[in-house]
């Protein structure tokens, strides 16, 4: 009987662990300086890259303080909500720069949600003192407005917004993975336009 108690009680111990397993660990840089976390889902994450071309690690060569890549695809800002202390807060960033394309939409969650989600994640990001960045992705067939409501937002909550970032490259195939995502180039030219809006905020 003791010996079945004992196996249970392995059993329990390798499930939690991988548990804790499944749960994504983003990348603590030992550093003296105070890392910028990129946060967001697929498209910070780098869907439609190489390996190493997304574009906070293209970041991280242009800036001198350690880049982290928080994306987890499929996120929504409810997600993000979720996992912003741990994911993000626990890291006292310097600058967290959140990607929005509106992706709330299609897991039907409304929009006044969504900004209401963005708003309450950039309060416990500037609580810290850190920088707040809103970078957006803006589709040209989106039906709702949902990127007149972010520019109102970063005006009202003074966050440093890159808008609509790849706009006038996002029907060309040299730049583009698919309709959504960037290739190793449209990436490249993320991280060189975000990096021209943060230079003057950077510790």
């Amino acid at each position: 009987m003791k010996y079945f108690h004992y196996l249970k009680s392995i059993l329990i111990l390798v499930l939690a662990i991988l548990m804790a397993g499944c749960r994504p660990s983003f990348f603590h840089h030992h550093s003296s300086k105070p890392p910028i976390v990129c946060f967001g889902a697929s498209l910070t994450l780098g869907k439609g890259a190489d390996k190493g071309h997304d574009y906070p690690s293209l970041l991280r060569a242009m800036v001198k303080v350690p880049v982290i890549n928080a994306g987890i695809k499929g996120n929504t800002t409810r997600d993000e909500l979720n996992r912003l202390q741990h994911d993000v807060l626990e890291l006292n960033p310097q600058m967290v720069i959140i990607t929005q394309r509106a992706g709330d939409l299609s897991c039907g969650i409304p929009k006044e949600q969504t900004i209401k989600n963005l708003e309450m994640m950039i309060d416990r990001i500037q609580s810290q003192k850190a920088v707040v960045v809103l970078v957006t992705f803006e589709p040209d067939n989106l039906e709702e407005n949902y990127f007149k409501d972010f520019r109102d937002l970063a005006r009202d909550k003074h966050v440093v917004l890159v808008a609509d970032v790849i706009n006038d490259v996002e029907t060309n195939p040299q730049y583009m993975h698919d309709r959504v995502h960037p290739n190793n180039e449209g990436y490249r030219l993320v991280a060189q336009r975000v990096y021209e809006h943060i230079k003057p905020f950077l510790k």
